[in-house]
């Protein structure tokens, strides 16, 4: 079994000075280490490792695409998630409704649709109740507004990591836990890479 889940791998040699052969080169060596994990007797639990149970993420649906050339090269199975599947995912669509919340916070129906999502973790009653506990409404809508005030500052990937540690308890309680919290990672990376894209023009 593989004894240290989270390991940095770093050059031994000389870094390429191009971006673009820089991350050619980490995507030739994320291919290699695949290789070497499948190769190397590692195992989950009793099972020996198997290539369903690697997953890579990356910003780019380009890198994507490299990276699914460089596994078949070496005869390793692989199914891509491209950005289209991903945002297509119902957990896309709520974490919309919490963005425009986020922007929009002065929009009560804006924070209401949004406390209403998994994310928010609002029931039915507790939306009710909301309606006439003015105070309690302010500290809602405050709320989205210390995440406009992350996301402006400190970036879209922060603020959906704050959200997702904030509904953990509730997103572990069910059987899809661990696959939430890595849709929410990979949509906030995305959207971060995205965001950076934009910025740079």
């Amino acid at each position: 079994m593989c004894e240290t889940p989270l390991q940095f791998h770093y050059w031994s040699s000389d870094v390429p000075v191009k971006p673009d052969r820089r991350v050619g080169a980490a995507l030739e060596a994320c291919a290699n280490q695949i290789v070497a994990l499948l190769s190397g007797g590692h195992t989950i639990g009793a099972r020996p490792l198997q290539p369903g149970d690697i997953a890579v993420l990356l910003p780019t649906g380009r890198q994507i695409a490299r990276l699914r050339e460089l596994l078949r090269e070496r005869s390793v199975p692989c199914v891509s998630t491209a950005w289209s599947s991903v945002f297509a995912s119902d957990w896309a669509r709520e974490l919309q409704v919490i963005l425009y919340a986020a922007l929009h916070p002065r929009d009560d129906g804006a924070v209401r649709a949004a406390l209403a999502t998994r994310l928010g973790g609002a029931t039915y009653d507790r939306l009710r109740e909301l309606r006439d506990q003015p105070e309690a409404w302010q500290r809602e809508t405050g709320v989205f507004i210390g995440l406009d005030r992350m996301w402006q500052t400190r970036g879209v990937l922060a603020m959906v990591q704050r959200l997702a540690a904030a509904a953990a308890t509730r997103l572990f309680a069910g059987d899809e836990g661990e696959r939430a919290m890595t849709d929410l990672r990979h949509l906030g990376e995305l959207l971060q890479a995205r965001s950076e894209e934009l910025a740079g023009r």
